[in-house]
């Protein structure tokens, strides 16, 4: 896209930007809209049960209540509280809704914003920062590391909300992009401070739009130049996604919805987990580590090489916060022995039960290829932008994955034979016709870019077998987790929301009215934020 003739073509930022400033409530498809409502309202519950354990009370003593009169203060307390215990959304791609959701929310009571327009906020911060996170994806940082999502999605939102000028969003990207985050893996698991990750960037991002708005230039071309973000962010830059399908591919309708607080990619094995825990309940057996002779979980690449990175900070009770949450280990013993996982499990007397450890360490976590490639095909986390980055994804796979898989006997034959299978898929994309979509894409073994994100997957799958000392085996299989996107979740994302909002102590009629905030003028939204975000008693 350019601006004329002999003229060079507009920055992504400033394509984004025109966009996104005119969008409007009636632009946005019902059905996104009442994804971004389920959004809402589940941000709001995993803060809300993040408050009423020790991690999110030294937030509030350190940071103060998430209403503040300065919604700065309030959006840093916000995101901090549902980063805290991973208890936060997805999309394709990225963890956005601490940013997304926190910005406009933080700021509608001193802008007086009615339900649509906090509404569009966060739609149109969803659109901007998951394109400008999925350019990046094929890179250095992925899941809650890559922090600089919420500076894209923390200028987005606040540009909208003060109407402005396109010219100033991109300055504001590019004063914001100008240094942005880069996580370190061991004080990320280490110690307390990832709470924090997503709450530094936001105040970066907000601070940038007030430079921007103050009349201070940034560099619009600061994604795409080659000396710009996505060139040291990415190993495989993907530039087109920034503005591709807009209007068209919509992102916020490939959330997903986070029901269990930790890592995305464990939650398939804590549903099989508490379906094993039903079934043996049934029968009046209990699980724990006198009965149990081992716990098999086979499970996706995600999943394998998250636990292997958060292995060397486990320590039993003494494990860090941070941590607990990619543990399979861990919370797969807590699923099995309680048939739940929920905030109050993330409580220092609760991670100090030796019981759960003794469990935890007859867990063995084994690769299966299969699952790996289930979840490569699926839209998120990452396959969408492998089917943008061509040929060239496979070996940036290879080279990401070669050296880190373990291969057990349960999984060799299904490993073998998917690794057939990608050799084929790619000998096969050598014959595959370009993308005839608008930005045409290089031809890739993982098919064409999508057109619509109506059929969205997140297929993160586990199988978990557990073998009991008398002699008897429990198997459970997910190709998905309850509330990733797909068919499920599509249909049942805001009965999930609801269910989740429950679970954080929020009556029914609370929860009806949130979800009619496209019916909410300015005072009834503040009154309802004041009641769902006051500290739970």
């Amino acid at each position: 896209m350019s601006t004329g003739a002999g003229k060079k073509p507009l920055p992504l930022a400033n394509i984004l930007a025109k966009w996104a400033s005119s969008l409007t409530p009636e632009a946005i498809p019902k059905r996104v809209r009442e994804f971004a409502v389920s959004q809402l309202a589940s941000q709001i519950a995993a803060a809300r049960a993040t408050m009423t354990i020790p991690i999110g009370q030294k937030i509030i003593r350190a940071f103060g209540h998430p209403l503040q009169s300065d919604p700065k203060a309030s959006a840093y307390v916000l995101a901090a509280l549902t980063m805290a215990i991973d208890y936060d959304d997805t999309m394709y791609a990225g963890h956005v809704s601490h940013s997304s959701v926190a910005v406009p929310l933080a700021y509608a009571r001193s802008s007086y914003l009615d339900g649509p327009t906090l509404l569009t906020a966060i739609v149109t911060a969803n659109e901007s920062a998951a394109r400008i996170t999925a350019a990046a994806t094929l890179g250095k940082f992925r899941g809650q590391t890559a922090a600089h999502t919420h500076l894209a999605a923390s200028v987005a939102a606040r540009m909208y909300l003060e109407k402005a000028d396109p010219t100033k969003w991109a300055s504001a990207w590019g004063i914001a992009f100008s240094a942005p985050p880069w996580t370190l893996d061991h004080p990320f698991f280490a110690g307390e401070s990832k709470a924090l990750t997503a709450s530094t960037q936001i105040r970066a991002g907000l601070d940038a739009c007030d430079a921007a708005l103050a009349g201070m230039v940034g560099a619009a071309d600061v994604f795409e130049h080659p000396d710009g973000f996505l060139s040291k962010y990415a190993d495989i830059p993907l530039p087109g996604i920034i503005t591709n399908g807009l209007g068209r591919l919509w992102h916020t309708e490939t959330l997903s919805i986070k029901i269990y607080p930790g890592c995305a990619y464990i939650d398939s094995a804590i549903d099989c987990a508490i379906a094993i825990y039903r079934r043996e309940l049934e029968h009046g057996h209990a699980i724990d580590p006198d009965t149990v002779d081992e716990v098999i979980v086979e499970a996706s690449a995600f999943t394998t090489g998250m636990d292997a990175k958060s292995s060397p900070y486990i320590d039993g009770p003494n494990t860090p916060i941070s941590a607990i949450g990619f543990s399979v280990g861990y919370n797969v013993a807590v699923a099995l022995a309680r048939g739940t996982l929920k905030a109050s499990d993330l409580t220092p007397e609760h991670i100090g039960e030796t019981s759960i450890w003794e469990l935890a360490r007859k867990v063995r976590v084994v690769h299966d290829m299969s699952l790996t490639l289930e979840a490569l095909q699926a839209t998120a986390p990452i396959g969408e932008a492998l089917r943008h980055a061509g040929n060239s994804a496979t070996n940036w796979l290879l080279g990401m994955a070669g050296n880190r898989l373990n291969y057990s006997n349960e999984s060799a034959g299904r490993s073998a034979g998917a690794v057939d299978s990608i050799s084929k898929a790619e000998q096969r994309s050598r014959r595959l016709s370009g993308n005839k979509d608008e930005t045409p894409q290089p031809a890739s073994p993982w098919g064409k870019p999508s057109t619509s994100f109506r059929n969205a997957t997140k297929s993160i799958g586990a199988r978990v077998t557990v073998r009991f000392n008398d002699g008897h085996t429990e198997e459970e299989y997910r190709k998905s987790a309850i509330g990733a996107i797909g068919p499920e979740t599509r249909s049942s994302h805001r009965e999930l929301a609801m269910q989740k909002l429950a679970d954080s102590g929020i009556s029914d009629k609370d929860a009806t009215n949130l979800f009619d905030v496209e019916s909410l003028s300015s005072k009834e939204l503040s009154k309802l934020l004041v009641k769902l975000l006051g500290i739970p008693k």
